[in-house]
């Protein structure tokens, strides 16, 4: 059931939205807090802190749960970001989507994203490697690899070639 006050009638030109609320209902029967975790999408290459991510949280009973999510960035390096925690309701027959962003204080570098999931009494850890580097040190380094990747081919064939011609041109003739 969705219930919803009707505002009164504005004043002086003033608006007043309208406020819904929802009702439970307790009745009889048995319960079943049921619920997975669907889904954890940590794009592989951003190019702008914070990293960004979802998770999708699924409830397959009949009855609502909490949703408690702890999520940080991890470095191969040693340094551990800021711990960032989000709660929420996950309704029956639903799948919530939870928009996670992850502060860093370094523009560039690998990172491993680590959350915690605990939901119906379970506790799900998962983790995504991702690489955050801004566009242009991107584009910068991949011109400066393809640069060394054709010099070093053409080095390779101007090799080739010559190798070719000092055993095809004829040798010093012999009196």
């Amino acid at each position: 059931m969705f219930a919803e006050t009707i505002p009164p009638k504005p004043k002086s030109g003033s608006h007043i939205d309208r406020v819904g609320s929802i009702f439970y209902l307790a009745v009889g029967g048995d319960l079943h807090t049921e619920g997975s975790v669907r889904s954890y999408v940590v794009p592989p290459l951003q190019f702008l802190a914070p990293v960004d991510g979802t998770l999708a949280v699924a409830n397959t009973g009949n009855v609502h749960f909490s949703t408690d999510i702890t999520a940080q960035l991890w470095s191969p390096f040693g340094k551990v970001g800021k711990p960032v925690t989000l709660r929420g309701e996950v309704l029956p027959a639903t799948v919530r989507q939870f928009a996670i962003s992850l502060p860093t204080s370094s523009p560039i570098g690998l990172y491993k994203a680590l959350v915690t999931v605990e939901y119906a009494g379970k506790t799900v850890r998962l983790s995504r490697w991702m690489l955050l580097i801004p566009k242009l040190t991107l584009i910068i380094l991949s011109t400066t690899l393809g640069l060394i990747l054709v010099l070093g081919a053409w080095s390779v064939v101007r090799r080739v070639r010559r190798r070719r011609n000092r055993a095809d041109s004829p040798g010093p003739a012999a009196s």
